[in-house]
């Protein structure tokens, strides 16, 4: 009784994490993509479709098509690439009929693929205002994974002549698996999409129709359609442009000088900066945008920045004493020293000298 509700406290913890992951997550460069990317979401796939048998009975026998169920997970780890899980329950099926009889089986699967799924066409993101920027709505993409099945096939057999050329198969009840796909995803908002996959599988085995040619040991194969919802677990949102509010007292008076009317704001100038990788400094207004070498990487060059003036060394009281004393002892020295003649004095003639005058002997 109570296994129950411990499972669903497990996967409340588990779906909480999941959710808190989400909203921590930074933003990271890929190199190889030239662009950067937010790891995730989660996304949950459920959805419907058929499966067609391709073996030693001929291209789907009969035209017989199968139903077939799916349900799955994605995660994005890098730009426009996924890796997920799906589980899918299918049956395959087909009639040959012959003029001695017919041959006819039917075969229950389980199947299990890990796969990894790239977008041809993503959305790019290297300056701020990308982030906001609506992805397309239709996005081609080609699917390539491995996996396992379970098969139980069961064969019904009316033709006389039909062991002449097979045989039973004695293959093992686990098939390992090689599916490719090609779909198309059409995002109808930033929780849902629909995803249309046609899909072949390769398999390692020659039961699926529980069946198989004398002397030959050909490949069973089957193709797939499917038509699939997918639930994205807590997206990211939306980044809106981002205003600057005008100064305080920016605004400007009205008529009769009554009443302010406040400047209109203004949009915000970064949005048209390039991302910074982590660590980077941020840009200012005199930064350039450079470049990478090689990696397409915006590279935020600093601005010259003049050297700072040295502060002078602040001097002792001492060192001051003996300071004050040189300088009055060189202006006593210049003081008692006789001032040199001007250019001017030296060119003016001296004054003649006074005659001595006649005293008469006195």
């Amino acid at each position: 009784m109570l296994k129950r509700p411990v499972y669903i406290i497990l996967a409340l913890i588990l779906f909480n994490l999941t959710v808190s992951a989400q909203k921590t997550k930074k933003i990271e460069y890929s190199g190889f993509f030239d662009s950067y990317y937010y790891r995730g979401p989660l996304n949950i796939t459920v959805g419907a479709g058929t499966a067609g048998y391709i073996g030693d009975l001929g291209f789907m026998p009969g035209a017989r098509l199968s139903p077939a169920f799916n349900v799955g997970a994605s995660y994005m780890v890098w730009p426009k690439t996924y890796f997920g899980v799906d589980f899918n329950y299918l049956t395959l099926g087909g009639v040959k009929n012959d003029t001695s009889g017919s041959v006819s089986f039917t075969n229950t699967m389980y199947e299990l693929v890990a796969y990894c799924r790239f977008n041809l066409i993503g959305k790019r993101i290297l300056f701020k205002n990308d982030i906001s920027k609506r992805p397309p709505r239709v996005r081609p993409y080609i699917t390539l994974g491995i996996g396992g099945a379970y098969i139980n096939p069961l064969v019904t057999v009316t033709d006389t002549n039909f062991f002449k050329n097979y045989t039973a198969s004695t293959s093992s009840n686990i098939a390992f698996v090689l599916p490719a796909s090609l779909g198309f995803a059409f995002y109808i908002n930033k929780r849902f999409s629909i995803l249309t996959d046609f899909g072949y599988r390769y398999t390692f085995t020659d039961g699926l129709d529980g069946i198989s040619k004398l002397g030959k040991s050909d490949k069973d194969s089957y193709i797939t359609a499917t038509l699939k919802l997918q639930y994205t677990i807590h997206p990211f949102k939306k980044k809106r442009a981002k205003y600057v509010p005008p100064a305080e007292g920016s605004g400007t008076s009205g008529s009769g000088g009554s009443g302010n009317s406040a400047a209109p704001v203004k949009k915000d100038s970064t949005l048209n900066q390039p991302i910074l990788p982590p660590g980077a400094p941020e840009p200012t207004k005199d930064s350039t945008v450079t470049p990478g070498a090689g990696t397409g990487d915006n590279i935020i060059a600093p601005p010259a920045v003049a050297p700072a003036e040295e502060k002078p060394k602040e001097l002792t009281d001492e060192e001051k004493k003996k300071l004050q004393e040189e300088k009055e002892q060189q202006e006593w020295e210049n003081s008692s020293k006789p001032k040199p003649a001007t250019p001017a004095e030296k060119k003016k003639k001296p004054a003649p000298k006074p005659k001595p005058q006649d005293t008469g002997g006195w």
